[in-house]
């Protein structure tokens, strides 16, 4: 899985060597630092217009991935690029998914006004299942059934 990931960063940054970007736009790939977290995701999402989020959905480890990457992108305004999980599955039509990345990351930055208009009107309706209220009450629903 660790090699498969590694492969498609490459493969998108050596796409990415050959677009022309606006001078106001910059491209980072970002460590993950495991000891700095939530603090540095939320700082690099604000940060951010466009956020890659690949994985392997044939590894097991995914098959049980929660949205959480995909929403937290979302909810900081960025514009998603992400391979096809299953629990990314109901917010297909406010991100980009799929496995050809360097054709969605072409799509992302010739389309970027037109697709960030796009979403961010569907996109408080298709978050608000999501929503900090909204899974306290279903968490609080599974509970009070198991006490029951």
């Amino acid at each position: 899985q660790e090699n498969l990931i590694s492969q498609k960063i490459k493969e998108i940054a050596t796409r990415l060597k050959h677009i022309q970007l606006p001078s106001i736009w910059s491209f980072r790939l970002i460590s993950w630092d495991d000891a700095n977290q939530p603090t540095q995701l939320q700082d690099e999402l604000e940060r951010a217009h466009i956020s890659f989020i690949p994985s392997d959905k044939n590894s097991p480890w995914k098959r049980g991935a929660s949205s959480n990457r995909l929403i937290d992108s979302l909810q900081a305004g960025c514009l998603c690029v992400t391979s096809p999980l299953e629990s990314y599955q109901d917010l297909y039509p406010i991100s980009l998914q799929g496995q050809n990345f360097p054709e969605l990351i072409d799509q992302a930055w010739a389309n970027f006004e037109k697709l960030s208009v796009n979403i961010n009107a569907r996109k408080t309706e298709s978050l608000e299942y999501y929503s900090e209220e909204n899974t306290h009450h279903r968490w609080r629903k599974v509970i009070n059934s198991l006490l029951e």
